[in-house]
């Protein structure tokens, strides 16, 4: 038997190969709770879970590997950044003297995707009433640039999304007891006890891997899948996406459903990158099973550039599979921008993603009550 240690911020969610049990349910149909002393399980029986959170053993023995998931007691707190309650006290406190000290500010506090309160983080406020920017109003910004970092930042948030279409695959069963493994990139690990589960999306650490489900990219990394077949609630943590060069380390956290057509997970999003800045809010998604993912709906804070934005994104749809990319191929994104012009105030723009953006990077623009145009998006992909 050799144990699993899943924590800290390297979530090593991991079914390694040549250690992990074959596809299939164990010799003895069961799945067994290892504990290691009496104290703890005291302690986990004085723990009253929260009702967003799956309650899930925190020890889970598959086949003679022992994986470790207690870092979920204190993950929250101490080492992510989840979404705050969006309020701010004065949002954009750090502008020009333009009047605009107004606005949300929904900058993050420390915590669990789903709201928890934890250290507090900085408030990116908004600029006016409309949460376009935090930048200096004496600049404005072209809507075109702003337009390319909403437009970059949605598509890593796909790619992250995306990744977890393995949730739709027939193999997967979360609705009763089993483990097994299948896929090779990812390769698919699960237990799941009857009541609760864990899964293992894992690309690899050191040169990852590419196939059918990576969009035509190298990735790297995992994605690690806790969920409570009682409540429904479901968290999502990843970590190292896309490729090795960049790092999209995030959650979500909510509640999920499954059937034979697909899987869909609703709940609350952080993404949070050097790369990439921050997105966070609520989406809505649906996986079905021939490998497409749906962003039905999401509300999103997104940070980049030193420009903030409110974000709308509608029936978004990503198949890596058939374009090899993760740039979408139908959907908007809403959000209003600044007005160089300075009357009226700001702009609304929605960003549009047809059958041909996945291949030129071209997506349908409009600003305004001006015509729609097509716009290249430079660095779009991953």
């Amino acid at each position: 038997m050799r144990t699993v240690l899943l924590g800290g911020v390297l979530l090593m969610l991991v079914l390694a190969a040549g250690g992990c049990p074959v596809a299939g349910v164990a010799d003895d149909g069961q799945l067994t709770e290892a504990v290691d002393d009496a104290a703890s399980t005291d302690e986990a029986a004085a723990e009253v879970p929260d009702a967003n959170e799956p309650d899930v053993p925190s020890v889970w023995d598959v086949a003679g590997d022992v994986y470790d998931v207690s870092w979920r007691e204190t993950w929250d707190s101490d080492t992510s950044e989840g979404v705050g309650d969006g309020s701010g006290d004065d949002g954009n406190s750090d502008n020009a003297d333009d009047g605009n000290t107004g606005g949300s500010g929904a900058g993050s506090s420390g915590g669990a995707a789903n709201g928890a309160s934890g250290n507090d983080g900085a408030d990116a406020g908004s600029s006016g009433d409309d949460g376009s920017s935090d930048n200096d109003s004496s600049a404005v910004r072209d809507p075109n640039d702003a337009v390319d970092q909403v437009a970059r930042q949605v598509v890593a948030a796909g790619v992250r999304c995306a990744m977890c279409v393995p949730l739709a695959d027939e193999r997967l069963d979360m609705n009763s007891a089993g483990q097994g493994q299948f896929g090779e990139c990812p390769v698919v690990g699960f237990a799941d006890d009857g009541d609760s589960g864990l899964i293992s999306m894992m690309f690899g650490y050191d040169d990852g891997c590419s196939g059918p489900l990576t969009g035509g990219i190298t990735l790297t990394g995992s994605v690690a899948v806790i969920y409570d077949q009682v409540t429904d609630a479901i968290e999502l943590y990843f970590l190292e996406m896309p490729g090795g060069v960049k790092e999209i380390p995030g959650e979500i956290h909510g509640t999920y459903a499954q059937s034979s057509g697909g899987a869909s997970v609703a709940g609350a999003f952080t993404l949070d990158s050097d790369a990439t800045g921050t997105i966070s809010g609520d989406v809505a998604l649906a996986y079905s099973s021939d490998d497409i993912t749906t962003i039905n709906s999401a509300s999103w804070y997104a940070d980049a550039e030193g420009y903030a934005y409110d974000l709308t994104c509608t029936a978004i749809v990503i198949n890596q599979v058939t374009t090899q990319s993760f740039i979408p191929t139908s959907g908007t994104v809403s959000f209003n921008v600044d007005n160089p012009a300075g009357d009226p105030a700001t702009l609304p723009v929605v960003i549009a993603f047809n059958a041909q953006s996945s291949a030129t990077s071209v997506v349908s623009v409009q600003i305004g009550d001006d015509p729609p145009f097509d716009h290249y998006v430079s660095g779009m992909g991953p």
